[in-house]
């Protein structure tokens, strides 16, 4: 018997191949269709674009947006240089357009898949469980929005899911150097990357007590030959540095928080929704802590 011309057999052998294709079909689907549609273009995609064209044309990392700006023209102090070079390489393969610049994030979410699948895999022990957490996130507005802005929060996730997967599945020098160069990457990609170092300093020092000190030495040399390249990039002016990132900060500080954006959201259902996860969250973080037979799995 056979479906679509393919022996049932067959198919029930493949059926996790498919059912996982099938999941990747449906995200880039939705996003070709909403690529320029949902969200706008938004401001930083300009500035991104336009300091990875200066690169890509002059070799400088500047902006070319803000001529009356405080800081010098001939470099940029507030953002990090690695995304910029990483949408200038783009340009040049695939030619200078917005299109070019979300369809790399779209790639970076269709690879982050891909890798949280696998990671899925590694912690629940089942395929058609692994499935899920996947199938949740091409369903989730949050993160389907995040693969179509030309920005650094899905190049974040990509490489800290790296340095997530190494962790677990290999523990030796290599992997180690590994794990410090995607999480060195991931700072000089947005510094809010950090994250995930200290996530696994944490996971570290959970599971290997002070032993976990020459590892988490081996996976910060990386790291801090990253931020150098970062500074020098910047002509180690890191007192206009620190007045970018103020600058950055006070922005953001205008926008509303987390809380207040629940409270006041016009759709209710996703503020309930929102909240149950965070409770949700919270419930299972303590629940991990508290209960000793599954802290080998509070990662």
């Amino acid at each position: 018997m056979t479906i679509f011309g393919y022996p049932i057999k067959l198919l029930k052998k493949y059926k996790i191949i498919i059912i996982f294709s099938l999941i990747i079909i449906v995200y880039f689907f939705l996003n070709k269709y909403l690529l320029l549609k949902y969200p706008p273009v938004w401001p930083d995609e300009a500035e991104y674009a336009d300091i990875a064209l200066n690169i890509l044309t002059n070799g400088n990392f500047k902006t070319s947006l803000h001529p009356q700006s405080i800081f010098p023209q001939n470099t940029i102090y507030t953002y990090p240089p690695f995304l910029m070079y990483i949408f200038a390489m783009c340009f040049r393969l695939f030619g200078f357009s917005i299109t070019v610049q979300r369809a790399t994030s779209v790639f970076f979410g269709s690879l982050f898949l891909v890798l949280f699948f696998i990671f899925s895999l590694k912690i629940l022990k089942n395929k058609l469980l692994a499935l899920l957490p996947v199938t949740f996130l091409v369903l989730d507005l949050t993160f389907m929005k995040a693969t179509k802005v030309g920005r650094p929060e899905i190049l974040i996730m990509v490489l800290t899911q790296i340095s997530f997967l190494i962790m677990i599945s290999y523990k030796n020098l290599l992997s180690y150097l590994a794990i410090g160069v995607c999480l060195g990457l991931s700072i000089i990609t947005q510094p809010y990357g950090i994250i995930g170092l200290i996530i696994i300093i944490i996971y570290f020092f959970w599971k290997y007590k002070l032993e976990s000190i020459k590892k988490l030495f081996i996976i910060c040399m990386p790291v801090f030959i990253s931020i150098v390249w970062w500074f020098y990039k910047i002509n180690w002016r890191l007192d206009l540095l620190k007045i970018g990132m103020n600058l950055q900060a006070l922005r953001k500080n205008l926008e509303p928080g987390y809380f207040s954006q629940l409270m006041t959201e016009t759709n209710h259902y996703m503020s309930l929704l929102n909240l149950s996860l965070l409770l949700g969250s919270i419930y299972l973080v303590i629940y991990i802590i508290l209960n000793k037979k599954t802290q080998e799995k509070i990662f």
